[in-house]
């Protein structure tokens, strides 16, 4: 979250890759037109939204985090422009990919070797993201 006396902007400190996530921006009090620009960079600059305003401002906007393929440590950006003033704030976001993960359930916790499963007895749960409900798939 970068503060300043005129502007705040919060975005979550940790992004998932490819997905979509949410930042709210709010410019309080301006006493002239100013331009607000938010930016993912790592190589290159990613402007997420420019705003511009000359009266309060409170938003929120999603956007599409870029898709990396090792989690990464990026900048975000936050520059408000205007002709008397002029402010940047840069902080660092990690974008994290995630894994699916498998689960196997049975119908008891201990199997010996040689044991086979009953494949009537056993679900496999595959997590494609552990974060959204929504998106748990089960195999059986």
């Amino acid at each position: 979250m970068c503060v300043y006396r005129q502007y705040m902007v919060a975005i979550p400190a940790v992004l998932e890759a490819g997905a979509t996530a949410k930042l709210c921006a709010d410019l309080m009090q301006p006493n002239e037109a100013l331009t607000m620009t938010t930016s993912l960079v790592y190589k290159k600059r990613t402007t997420l939204f420019k705003w511009a305003s000359r009266k309060d401002l409170h938003t929120c906007a999603q956007f599409q985090v870029p898709l990396v393929q090792n989690d990464e440590v990026w900048n975000f950006e936050v520059e408000v422009q205007g002709s008397m003033f002029s402010s940047k704030e840069v902080r660092k976001v990690m974008i994290r990919v995630y894994q699916p993960m498998t689960f196997v359930q049975t119908d008891k916790p201990i199997y010996l070797p040689g044991q086979t499963v009953i494949s009537e007895h056993f679900h496999l749960f595959l997590f494609v993201f552990l974060f959204a409900p929504r998106a748990i798939k089960k195999i059986v």
